[in-house]
């Protein structure tokens, strides 16, 4: 349980919680799903320390795919072709993470770019450099 209780102490708040851990805990869905679920726990108060017990999601991990899910919101409304927002959707928390430092427009070409040319998560840390 989180250490300050949500403003909302509702049951159904802690029931709707309580599907959250469980969700991550089998890691049903995508990556960018559970990102959105780290993300969702931590504002409501949950120290990354707490997921990591209640889901087995490392500390470490939860911030890249918090970080990457939202850079994966940047470029969907960015409006990459759906070829991008699949691939993206499926695989690349690690690739999308390197993108963090680049501006919408920039991260929306760059994911292009990975796409096109099939660059792997290797070559992927040279694109965001100037």
């Amino acid at each position: 349980m989180p250490e300050s209780q949500p403003s909302d102490s509702s049951s159904e708040k802690t029931e709707d919680f309580a599907e959250v851990l469980r969700s991550l805990r089998r890691k049903e869905g995508t990556w960018v799903g559970w990102g959105q679920a780290c993300q969702q726990l931590q504002k409501a108060g949950y120290t990354a320390q707490q997921i990591f017990e209640e889901t087995g999601f490392e500390p470490v991990q939860q911030n890249q795919i918090v970080v990457a899910s939202q850079v994966y919101q940047s470029i969907v409304q960015g409006n990459v072709p759906e070829e991008v927002r699949s691939r993206f959707e499926r695989t690349g928390s690690d690739t999308l993470y390197e993108l963090r430092i680049l501006n919408q427009e920039e991260r929306a070409a760059a994911a292009e770019l990975i796409v096109e040319k099939g660059i792997d998560s290797e070559g992927r840390t040279r694109l965001p450099k100037p």
